[in-house]
């Protein structure tokens, strides 16, 4: 069986609970049935379901919920990659087979009964947009007319977390846009803000579990992006996050402030500014990235805006290099 990175892990456990699951199709997938479901049903489903020696990917969670008098099975694939899987249709195409056979195998469909409708959904964050074929259909070669009836068909409906624009924004109020929102984020005023949205929104006991799950998320996404280290603090509560993340901002200001003085009083405030975040950018590209840092990174910090010097501030923990934060060397 594969390892999983802990990212993933954590991201699975947020998706185990019901109230992620709910907001993901409120929020996100705008079709008429979605009002028809009846989300006081829904219920996690074991996903581990065996066929001719195949698993069920161990990351994948299943959930079922009535649409009307019938179950709807809703299958999440989440996938932590910097590129889209070209064969993902295919892969869909399998593990719905194995859930179907899983169903049958246990017993779970009467004699005389229909198979369930199942609703794939592909939640996927990678740097790049997702362009592979969202139906198991467009893989496969034209057909003469006679063969079209044996072609295999299987669509899976796509969350490109990256691409979700303002409009088809899920609304303040649901926790898969406000998960979105922390993952795209690289301000970190901003971050300190909606971690202390978050943990006001989950602050009542019943959505403990929720947290504990957020709060692990959290450790492994955010705070390895204010405090890029080997062994980076591991948070307990969103609280402790929150009280994190205000407190670094706090010292960010007054770095800046501080930097910015003690050269302000030597070559003039405007000039000192300037001089005093370079100094303070330098030291934290070298912390990030390793020293020395390579001749051509000062000329282009001293070149630089004070705007542009705080916006390369703001994304110095996202950036995958120095060319992917400064630009070609």
């Amino acid at each position: 069986m594969a390892n999983h990175p802990p990212h993933d892990h954590a991201y699975q456990g947020i998706f185990s609970h019901p109230q992620m699951v709910r907001d993901l199709l409120r929020g996100f997938v705008h079709e008429t049935w979605v009002a028809e479901l009846d989300f006081a049903s829904l219920e996690r489903v074991n996903a581990r379901h065996l066929s001719d020696g195949l698993r069920a990917r161990e990351g994948d969670l299943v959930w079922r919920l009535r649409l009307h008098r019938d179950w709807l099975y809703v299958y999440l694939m989440l996938e932590f990659q910097s590129r889209d899987d070209r064969w993902m249709a295919l892969r869909v195409l399998v593990y719905v087979g194995l859930l179907y056979q899983g169903l049958i195998r246990g017993r779970q469909i009467g004699r005389g009964e229909r198979l369930p409708a199942v609703f794939p959904i592909v939640i996927y964050n990678g740097s790049k947009p997702w362009r592979s074929a969202r139906d198991m259909a467009e893989l496969i070669e034209p057909l003469p007319a006679g063969l079209q009836a044996y072609r295999p068909s299987q669509r899976y409906f796509l969350l490109d977390e990256r691409r979700i624009t303002g409009g088809r924004s899920a609304g303040a109020d649901n926790l898969v846009q406000a998960l979105i929102n922390l993952e795209r984020t690289t301000d970190l005023a901003q971050l300190h803000t909606l971690v202390s949205a978050l943990g006001r929104r989950l602050a009542a006991a019943e959505h403990e579990s929720l947290r504990h799950a957020l709060t692990a998320w959290l450790n492994q996404v955010v705070v390895k992006r204010v405090a890029p280290t080997d062994n980076p603090p591991q948070y307990r509560d969103l609280q402790e996050v929150d009280t994190m993340l205000e407190e670094t901002v706090d010292g960010w200001v007054r770095k800046w402030k501080r930097e910015g003085l003690r050269e302000g009083r030597r070559e003039g405030l405007q000039e000192g500014l300037q001089e005093g975040r370079i100094a303070l950018l330098e030291r934290l590209l070298a912390r990030r990235f390793g020293e020395p840092l390579p001749a051509w990174v000062r000329p282009r910090l001293r070149a630089a805006s004070i705007e542009k010097l705080d916006g390369w501030a703001q994304a110095i923990f996202d950036a995958r290099n120095l060319e992917d934060l400064l630009g070609p060397a």
